[in-house]
């Protein structure tokens, strides 16, 4: 390299360092933001951006790739972390959320009639409801007939008569489970006007205030516990198990087609509300402003900066890149 071209090399490094210093940083940087919103302001958003290269770009991070292990082991201490913050002993459930919002959001779960009685209906039509009201009734039969009916109570001697009959088919092997399978099958014969009753007393009791006022009242006895009372049943291993469902169940969602157009749909959603309004406007919607922007980017830029400064790496990166140029036959002639 021509020795002028090297002191011209020189000189110009440590301009672009002392151009990209703290002090010069916090002029420079609010100023070049500010020439170029005022450039592109009027410019709609739509003609800046490459909504097909944002949504590319989203699927490729976002689902086409798994999660690593070093992010799920970071969410997980994350989560341990944040469950055991002392804070969460410190802070109730009131402290939190209002219980006016807690009411008003009761009042708009009441009001979904047509989901409460779907809900209600899938419940009741469930072999494993049927199977828990048969044998809550065949219980209260069999308590009933042994124990708490009025020829127990009232007739001398009845009581124990029914426990001699208790005790001689116990003795008697099968014919117990003979007894019980043979009333269970009966009920269920029967149970579907059981059923019937059962929902028709259940929608009554949602459409009245007692559900508004049963909800209410549990509200009133979980506000005021502390957040550590909540997570007592979370521990380690529910941790653990928790990180992994979670993980499954995003390993499986993220590579279905609704996955990609549901992402799709939001880019276009916000193409559509957006893409015509000019930059100044779409900024100002989003409550910022150029001292805003620029604060913030300083913020986030410049302890890397300095890291880069203080290792030698940002000049030797600048003095690579002017090189080339203050290197290069065009240069060379201009110089005696």
């Amino acid at each position: 390299m021509h020795p002028l071209a090297q002191t011209l090399l020189d000189a110009h490094t440590q301009q672009l360092l002392q151009q990209l210093s703290t002090e010069q940083l916090q002029q420079t940087v609010p100023s070049e933001i500010d020439a170029l919103v005022t450039a592109l302001a009027d410019q709609p958003l739509a003609t800046l951006v490459d909504l097909e290269a944002i949504k590319r770009l989203l699927r490729q991070q976002i689902l086409q790739q798994p999660a690593t292990e070093l992010l799920r082991q970071t969410s997980l201490d994350l989560a341990r972390r944040l469950l055991a913050l002392p804070l969460q002993g410190q802070t109730r459930a009131a402290d939190l959320i209002d219980s006016r919002h807690v009411e008003s959001l009761i009042d708009r779960l009441l009001d979904l009639e047509d989901l409460r009685r779907d809900v209600v209906t899938a419940v009741l039509a469930s072999p494993v409801y049927s199977d828990v009201l048969s044998d809550l009734l065949y219980n209260g039969i069999r308590d009933y007939l042994l124990e708490d009916n009025i020829l127990t109570k009232k007739v001398p001697g009845m009581s124990s008569l029914m426990k001699l009959g208790k005790g001689m088919v116990n003795r008697m092997g099968g014919l117990e489970e003979g007894i019980e399978r043979t009333i269970k099958q009966t009920i269920a014969k029967n149970l579907r006007a059981s059923l019937e009753l059962s929902e028709h007393l259940i929608e009554k009791a949602c459409k009245g205030p007692r559900l508004r006022q049963a909800l209410i009242e549990a509200w009133k006895k979980a506000c005021d516990l502390n957040l550590d009372s909540f997570i007592a049943y979370i521990g380690e291993r529910e941790l653990i198990d928790a990180e992994s469902i979670l993980n499954t169940f995003w390993e499986d969602v993220r590579q279905t087609p609704y996955a990609a157009a549901l992402l799709d749909a939001i880019v276009d959603a916000l193409a559509d509300s957006l893409g015509s309004l000019p930059l100044a406007q779409v900024l100002t919607r989003q409550a910022l402003d150029v001292a805003t922007i620029g604060r913030e980017i300083l913020a986030c830029i410049e302890p890397a900066l300095t890291q880069l400064r203080q290792s030698g790496h940002l000049e030797q990166r600048l003095r690579a890149h002017l090189s080339l140029f203050y290197a290069s036959p065009e240069v060379a002639q201009l110089l005696p």
